[in-house]
């Protein structure tokens, strides 16, 4: 495929974000490929955005309570070895109540997860695979809401 219909498709992603402002985001995953693939998503296709990563969980939660200004928006892996992302999530809450988070998860497991917690809306799951134009939108929709 040309890379004309993937420079149009970004633009429409792009169109998502405030201009000229920098949206700082906070990667969770105990999977290192996974972390690069998505903050070269988010840092090739969209300059704006500046992504810190973490393949430690507990690092993550210790850096999002000590810096609690540094970011727009949280996205968390749920299945993780050391801390899932809901206990991650539990204590990021108690914190900053009004941070915003995304979850990663390859599992369909939205509605049993409504249902444990009430906080969390169903528009914030992203589901594994995820391809690079609809990471984008989802991020894009989250920072934005």
């Amino acid at each position: 495929k040309g890379s004309s219909s993937s420079s149009t498709q970004t633009k429409t992603v792009h169109e998502h974000l405030p201009k000229g402002k920098q949206e700082n985001v906070v990667i969770v995953d105990d999977d290192e490929s996974s972390l690069t693939t998505y903050e070269s998503f988010l840092e090739h296709y969209r300059s704006s955005f500046k992504v810190k990563t973490f393949s430690r969980p507990d690092q993550a939660l210790r850096f999002l309570i000590d810096h609690p200004d540094s970011y727009d928006l949280v996205v968390l892996d749920i299945r993780m070895a050391k801390m899932s992302g809901f206990r991650l999530f539990q204590g990021l809450k108690a914190a900053n109540p009004h941070a915003k988070v995304l979850f990663l998860s390859a599992l369909d497991a939205g509605p049993e997860l409504l249902d444990i917690f009430p906080d969390i809306k169903p528009n914030q799951f992203i589901r594994k695979p995820v391809d690079r134009n609809e990471f984008i939108r989802i991020i894009s929709e989250a920072i934005s809401s």
